[in-house]
């Protein structure tokens, strides 16, 4: 079997880091996006390895920045950008709405064992 050179393409996770750096550069010279880094080749990113914690937080710096703008601004940049926050906004409203769902149910779920005696708590393999 020959070698391939497959391993060296991004993966979907430098990819979206190698947009975000793109995007950070958008905001700070006013230039739309290298379409070449919104492909994953920004060399901060490929073939540098950027932790998972790392891109949360570069997303994370970038979610502020934007949420501090208008959509009046947010209009002047690249489309790119606007659909990246559109679709970043519906994902953390998404994620919001899941966690308060869990909470809720770990709530419920804490009253019901507090209305328990500890015997019955430990009949059920609760303690």
């Amino acid at each position: 079997m020959p070698c391939r050179s497959d391993h060296m393409e991004p993966n979907r996770f430098e990819i979206e880091i190698s947009s975000v750096f793109a995007f950070h550069k958008e905001l700070d010279t006013g230039k739309p996006p290298d379409p070449h880094y919104l492909q994953g080749y920004d060399p901060q990113v490929y073939p540098n390895r950027i932790t998972r914690d790392e891109g949360d937080a570069l997303i994370a710096h970038l979610c502020l920045r934007l949420s501090k703008a208008t959509p009046e601004v947010i209009q002047k940049y690249s489309l790119e950008l606007q659909m990246w926050w559109r679709d970043h906004q519906k994902a953390d409203a998404k994620r919001e709405l899941e966690e308060s769902l869990e909470q809720r149910e770990e709530d419920i779920r804490q009253t019901a064992l507090q209305k328990l005696t500890e015997a019955e708590r430990n009949v059920l393999g609760f303690d």
